[in-house]
């Protein structure tokens, strides 16, 4: 059996869901943009997730939260996920969005008041 070598695999794209928080050390538009990561972030209205605490104290904690504007991420709508579960359920918006942002195109629609 013939072990071929591993290639460097780069991540162009970064989704960020289902999580309170995410450390980086810097805005996303300065650490991650450059190399070309798009970072993507998406919280349902109903996600038990958005109560956890986004900051990091004495090493405890997390980062900062991935949806909020000082983050930088693109923020996509989650739809009427439901729960912290629901993202992924067939035929809601935000697993249509998922997809599209994996197979490289845009999840057509964005973030509004509706999912705060």
């Amino acid at each position: 059996m013939e072990i071929l070598p591993l290639r460097r695999a780069v991540a162009t794209v970064l989704i960020a869901a289902l999580v309170p928080a995410v450390e980086m050390p810097g805005p996303v538009a300065t650490v991650a943009e450059p190399p070309g990561i798009r970072v993507w972030a998406a919280r349902g209205r109903t996600d038990w997730i958005r109560r956890v605490p986004s900051f990091r104290f004495a090493g405890f904690g997390f980062g900062g939260d991935p949806v909020s504007g000082g983050f930088g991420a693109r923020v996509f709508s989650a739809g009427q996920a439901e729960g912290h579960d629901g993202y992924y359920l067939p035929g809601t918006a935000s697993r249509r969005a998922l997809a599209h942002i994996t197979l490289g195109l845009d999840p057509g629609h964005r973030a509004g008041p509706a999912d705060a």
